[in-house]
């Protein structure tokens, strides 16, 4: 609830910018808010785990290969991911939450 009031929040101060289109780059927004950006923004709203999901079915034609997907606690929590790839019909899907996956690349720590 916090995660779609927050992304809500943040819609309702873009929309004086006269946007035509938002992408969430960001997959925990993705998962818990889009489909409630969505169904109040007046353009079209992206996010990220399609866009993840779409790039899976362009280059991994083996549905039964290993997919590895590695996010926040929350976004792995909500199995958006697990579910949409399912649902292509892939079948070795395995999830991990790397709790100081955010942190680090916030402070900007990307080698060593």
């Amino acid at each position: 609830d916090t995660i779609i009031k927050f992304c809500l929040e943040a819609l309702e101060f873009f929309e004086q910018f006269q946007i035509d289109m938002l992408i969430i780059a960001c997959n925990t927004a993705s998962a818990y808010a889009l489909d409630a950006l969505r169904a109040k923004a007046h353009f079209p709203v992206y996010g990220v785990i399609d866009a993840g999901v779409e790039a899976t079915i362009k280059a991994l034609h083996d549905k039964n290969k290993e997919i590895l997907v590695i996010a926040t606690k929350a976004t792995i929590k909500s199995e958006e991911y697990q579910k949409r790839l399912l649902s292509q019909g892939y079948t070795n899907i395995n999830a991990l939450a790397t709790g100081l996956f955010v942190p680090m690349v916030e402070e900007g720590i990307f080698e060593g």
